[in-house]
């Protein structure tokens, strides 16, 4: 299907809507299987369609999208129309569509993490907050993320304010007390180390 699919530069906002909803749905068939790359792919297809031209940076992350126009617009190539295209979109993205964006944002992290790669989850994370900045399954995935790379600090706040917008929210809660045990961990680890360089 990839050969014949048209760039999301060559498609109207509501072609781009449409097939982002069917790579949602490709991405949970996926997720469900546990086949992660298949459902990163799906989700990361369907996002790089839906938040084109929004914020700063649309598009993927720039793996296996490659493009041979001579100028880009961040991960995008250009439309050609400079502006039209643009306000079109960022005019045109209900609420409906801002939440399947950021569904798709969220799906792609959690399949991001099961896959191993943390730096990216963060990144769909990051761009979900845009889309919603009280968004609790971003911050509790970035959370995640965070955690994964040894970021302790900053795991631990989105996990709090995950559990701030969701007090019932266990899972965010035991994950500010995974960042404090790591953070205890490795303080006892340093010590140790210290101690039998200079004991």
């Amino acid at each position: 299907w990839k050969e014949k699919l048209k760039e999301p530069y060559e498609m109207v906002l509501k072609e781009r809507i449409e097939f982002a909803m069917k790579m949602k749905d490709k991405g949970t068939d996926a997720f469900k299987k546990q086949d992660w790359a298949s459902a990163v792919e799906a989700y990361d297809e369907g996002q790089r369609y839906i938040t084109f031209g929004q914020g700063s940076e649309s598009g993927g992350h720039g793996q296996g999208h490659s493009h041979a126009h001579s100028h880009s617009h961040g991960d995008e190539p250009c439309s050609g129309g400079h502006g039209d295209e643009e306000e079109e979109t960022m005019a045109g993205l209900s609420e409906e569509d801002k939440k399947l964006a950021i569904a798709l944002l969220t799906n792609c992290a959690m399949a991001r993490l099961k896959a191993g790669e943390p730096e990216l989850a963060k990144f769909d994370c990051t761009k979900a907050l845009e889309f919603d900045a009280d968004n609790v399954k971003a911050y509790f995935r970035r959370a995640s993320a965070k955690l994964a790379l040894g970021e302790l600090d900053a795991a631990k706040e989105d996990a709090q304010k995950a559990f701030e917008l969701d007090p019932t929210n266990t899972e965010a809660e035991a994950l500010v007390k995974k960042a404090d045990l790591r953070k205890k961990q490795l303080k006892q680890k340093e010590k140790d180390m210290c101690s039998k360089m200079f004991g």
